[in-house]
């Protein structure tokens, strides 16, 4: 779908969301009442009834703010070591927590540092040692148990195929995760990319090795036309499929009235297709 069409479509969309069909009042609830996920889709295989919205923990500013996501309904959440204080303050909100079981927390084969690409991320030639201590630091941090999804993540972000492709085909980062899940501190296999280079192929690299649980990729109606085959082939095998990065393009589109109509309209435009889990 084009950039034109889509926005004359999710107008439309969003208009139909709302009761008086005014614009501005698309994102929010009626008086009185709380915004909520609307329901929770299966992740693949994994067993997991996802919220078919999600927390990416990225910019996390307190404990506080997961406490209300998990109230609004919302039970899986992403975060990382290369993310601030995220794992810290993730930690403290599940700190007698009666239902960890309830909620799903991913985190990555990952170093605690500021990200740089190509180095933030445990890359091919890091021993097992090194992954199985990324993902011993990450439940360290947030005083848990175990991970529900561990990530191989962003792969897709240098230009050299070959070498990202042996980054996600990395018997070390195998062989440590087996021992993680074998040691109970991690449950499921993650692959993910922002792209920029060679997503699409890396990703189907990814359905076909069959070594990954899930996989989460940058999925919005700007990038990326041949995504969606992957994210079929992806959901024949029982791969789990979560969308990250679905509103490219709200602060230029002009159609964010009060905060409301681009985003709706983005995620309804994502979550139309059927393999996504959230």
């Amino acid at each position: 779908m084009d950039r034109r069409n889509f926005i004359k479509g999710s107008l439309a969309m969003a208009a139909g969301l709302g009761v008086s069909g005014q614009l501005p009042q698309v994102a929010r609830a009626a008086e009185g009442e709380k915004a909520t996920v609307q329901g929770y889709r299966l992740l693949g295989k994994t067993g997991i009834k996802m919220s078919d919205v999600s927390f990416g923990a990225g910019k996390l500013p307190s404990a506080a703010m997961v406490h209300r996501a998990i109230d609004r309904g919302i039970n899986y959440f992403d975060t990382a070591p290369d993310y601030g204080p995220s794992e810290d303050f993730l930690g403290e909100a599940m700190k007698g927590y009666p239902n960890r079981d309830k909620v799903h927390i991913a985190s990555k084969f990952c170093q605690p540092i500021p990200f740089q690409a190509g180095k933030s991320h445990l890359q091919v030639g890091s021993s097992k040692e090194d992954y199985i201590a990324a993902v011993d630091n990450s439940l360290k941090r947030m005083n848990l148990d175990y991970l529900d999804v561990v990530f191989v993540h962003a792969i897709g972000e240098l230009t050299d195929y070959d070498k990202e492709k042996a980054r996600l085909l990395d018997e070390n980062m195998l062989s440590a995760f087996q021992s993680l899940k074998q040691a109970g501190k991690a449950k499921y296999l993650a692959i993910s990319s922002h792209g920029p280079h060679n997503m699409e192929k890396l990703m189907a690299d990814a359905v076909e090795c069959g070594h990954y649980d899930l996989m989460m990729v940058a999925f919005n109606f700007m990038k990326f036309p041949k995504l969606p085959e992957v994210m079929k082939a992806a959901h024949q095998k029982g791969m789990g499929v979560i969308a990250m990065k679905t509103q490219a393009g709200a602060k230029e589109s002009g159609l964010v009235a009060d905060g409301a109509v681009f985003e709706q309209a983005a995620l309804k435009w994502v979550l139309k297709h059927p393999e996504v889990s959230g």
